[in-house]
C-alpha cells in the first residue's frame, strides 16, 4: 500500500504536516481543519491505493508513539511508572487461543460458528483479541477518535464509562490499507488477501447482534507468523489529526451519533443480552480479565 506523502498539496485548505515515527517507518500526520479536507483526505487514500486493496478508517484518541497493537497483545502497564512491561507474545497468544476455544465451547450460540467470525464479534462486546477494529464510515471513525473510556471490574465483569475528550485535545483518524478483497465462497463477509483477513460483521453476523451493525463494524488481522500480530503500523498509510472541538461540531452527539445508538442496550441488542447471560470467562481473577477482557456493561 502507498503512504500519502503530499496531501497538503492536494487541498485548498491550509494543512499542517507532522511525522510519526513507527516500528514500520515514518507515517505522515496531517492536521486538518475542515470536513471537506477530511473527506478529500480519505478519498485520496482510497484512490491512490485502488489497485492494491481497500483503505479503511480507525479512530483513536492517541497516536500511542506510532505503535498499532491489537488489544490482546498489549503489555501490562506498570501503575507506578506508567510504562508497559515486557510481554511474552508466544505465551500470551497460546493463553488467548486456549481461552477463546474454551469460552466458545461453553457458549451455546457459538459452538458451531467459525472462530474467524466469532472472535471479531466478541471483541466488539469487550473480549480482547489480536484482531484490529476498523470501519468504512467517517462519522463512526471520528466518533471513536473523540471519545475515551474508563473501566472498573466488579463481580468478574468490566463496567465501562464512555465520555468525550477534552475540547483542547486532538482526535486521530488512521487510514489502514488491507489487501483482503477476495470474499469467501462459504462464509459471506469474510475476505482474504495475501497478507490480511478482513471480516465485515454486517454481512457475517445476524442483526440481533445489533452493536456491530450500529458501528458499521469491520475487523482486520494479519496472516502469517504470530510475531506479525504485535504491530499493524505497516498497514497505516496516513493519519488525520483533528481538534476535538472541530470534530464534535462536525458529527454532533445526538441520534445516530449518541452513545445509546452506537452501544445499544440489551433490550434492543438481544445478541448482547445472550452474551451477558451465556459467555463465561475461563478464569475469574482480575488480572485475567485485564489481559483478555469480559463481556462489558456500558454506562449511559
Amino acid at each position: 500500500m502507498i503512504r500519502l506523502t503530499d496531501f497538503d498539496k492536494k487541498t485548498p485548505d491550509p494543512v499542517g504536516v507532522e511525522c510519526l515515527t513507527s516500528p514500520s517507518g515514518n507515517i505522515p500526520v496531517y492536521e486538518i481543519h475542515s470536513f471537506h479536507s477530511l473527506t478529500q483526505f480519505i478519498g485520496f487514500g482510497k484512490y491512490l491505493n485502488r489497485e492494491s486493496g481497500n483503505v479503511y478508517l480507525r479512530g483513536q484518541t492517541s497516536l500511542y508513539n506510532g505503535s498499532l497493537t491489537p488489544s490482546a497483545l498489549r503489555g501490562n502497564r506498570n501503575r507506578k511508572t506508567g510504562i508497559s512491561e515486557p510481554l511474552n507474545y508466544e505465551k500470551r497468544i497460546g493463553d488467548y487461543k486456549h481461552h477463546i476455544a474454551l469460552s466458545l465451547k461453553r457458549t451455546k450460540s457459538f459452538c458451531d460458528r467459525d472462530p474467524d467470525i466469532m472472535e471479531p464479534l466478541l471483541q466488539h462486546y469487550g473480549i480482547k483479541t489480536y484482531w484490529l477494529d476498523i470501519v468504512d464510515n467517517v462519522w463512526v471513525a471520528l466518533w471513536f477518535a473523540l471519545h475515551k473510556t474508563t473501566s472498573t471490574i466488579i463481580d468478574n465483569r468490566e463496567y465501562i464509562h464512555i465520555y468525550e475528550n477534552d475540547a483542547n485535545e486532538s482526535a486521530y483518524v488512521f487510514l489502514v490499507g488491507c489487501d483482503a478483497t477476495k470474499e469467501s465462497q462459504t462464509q459471506p463477509g469474510l475476505y482474504e488477501g495475501s497478507s490480511s483477513v478482513v471480516v465485515d460483521l454486517r454481512k457475517a453476523i445476524p442483526s440481533y447482534f445489533l452493536r456491530p451493525h450500529a458501528q458499521h463494524a469491520l475487523m482486520v488481522k494479519k496472516k502469517g507468523a504470530h510475531s506479525l500480530f504485535t504491530d499493524y503500523s505497516d498497514m497505516v498509510i496516513a493519519v488525520a489529526k483533528i481538534s476535538v472541538l472541530d470534530g464534535l461540531k462536525w458529527i454532533g452527539q445526538t441520534g445516530l451519533m449518541s452513545v445509546q445508538s452506537l452501544f445499544p442496550p440489551p433490550y434492543y441488542d438481544t445478541g448482547y443480552a445472550s452474551l451477558l447471560n451465556e459467555y463465561r470467562n475461563q478464569e475469574s481473577y482480575i488480572n485475567f480479565i485485564k489481559q483478555f477482557g469480559s463481556i462489558q456493561n456500558i454506562s449511559y
